[in-house]
């Protein structure tokens, strides 16, 4: 029961704000425009300065960390490759595969990773949090460019698709973190404590946002696709990959954050990027709703098992 609780009280909070956002529309008759424009804000300002700041802080040089980073590079790109392959057979909309696609290879781990890690382990995480915070976030914005650039209505050539990976505010702040702290250099203190705080309202804007232009779905096709989301994103790919990295010797806090990094719900960003790249907003926003919802259940299964086996 502690661990359901446990799990419950780190995804709670990411409910309230889509229900704020959904009862806020209803209630105070705010309009779909509104919060598009929410939306918007936060994926140019907002996620961008929150991203900034993890890569900033980070301290890359502290511990040796190329053996479990090589594995879930390894992991995350075989599943991008294979969700490419899998959805571009299927007979649905170039709006949906892009959509599926990145539901399948990008979990919310910058806002999970860390702190579900802490509270399973009961002790601060390593650099190893922030090392692979650094390294799996713009991958993950730089594979999910590369997935909607390519089923855009409009094909493009690979200079704008490069383009847009380089113009991608996700892209540009991840950058600019990762040159700022290589070099060591000192972001004010007077800055720091202006722009951090906003950095931190990104997640309830974002969810507040989808919250406001959530609608459930009622198509019989889209409920299909939902569906399989969930299986993917909660319960296959965590499955498979537990069942390679735990007889490879991954335990304690690296085995809980690659947990959270392929057992997590799909990122807030998610929706946010399919909206304004032309994916299947609806899909995106039900996908990242529900594997919230329903990865209080799924992770507390895992959290439960690996725990009586002593894997943590």
């Amino acid at each position: 029961m502690d661990i359901l609780l446990l799990s419950f009280s780190c995804v709670a909070p990411f409910i309230i704000y889509l229900f704020l956002g959904f009862t806020s529309k209803k209630i105070l008759k705010i309009s779909s425009a509104t919060f598009l424009d929410i939306n918007t804000i936060v994926f140019r300002i907002f996620l961008p300065l929150n991203l900034f700041f993890n890569i900033y802080r980070s301290d890359f040089a502290s511990v040796n960390l190329s053996r479990p980073l090589l594995i879930g590079l390894i992991c995350v790109l075989v599943f991008f490759l294979l969700a490419m392959i899998y959805y571009g057979k299927r007979n649905i909309p170039n709006a949906d595969k892009s959509v599926m696609i990145q539901n399948s290879f990008r979990s919310n781990f910058i806002l999970l990773g860390i702190e579900l890690t802490e509270s399973i382990m009961g002790t601060e995480v390593s650099a190893l949090g922030g090392v692979m915070t650094v390294m799996f976030i713009p991958l993950f914005n730089v594979l999910a460019v590369l997935v909607f650039s390519f089923y855009a209505k409009e094909k493009v050539s690979f200079i704008k698709v490069l383009a847009r990976i380089l113009k991608n505010p996700l892209i540009i702040s991840s950058l600019l973190a990762l040159v700022l702290n290589y070099f060591n250099v000192s972001v004010s203190d007077w800055l720091f404590n202006v722009l951090f705080p906003l950095g931190k309202m990104a997640t309830p804007l974002a969810l507040f946002a989808l919250g406001g232009r959530f609608v459930f779905t009622t198509d019989r096709e889209s409920r299909k696709l939902l569906f399989e989301g969930l299986l993917f994103r909660l319960i296959l790919i965590p499955l498979i990959v537990m069942l390679i990295i735990i007889p490879m010797g991954i335990r304690g806090e690296a085995l809980a954050l690659f947990l959270v990094l392929f057992g997590g719900p799909v990122a807030v960003t998610s929706y946010t990027m399919a909206q304004q790249m032309g994916g299947n907003e609806q899909l995106a926003a039900q996908l990242l709703v529900y594997t919230t919802v329903f990865s209080t259940f799924t992770l507390f299964v895992f959290i439960s098992i690996f725990k009586s086996y002593g894997f943590f």
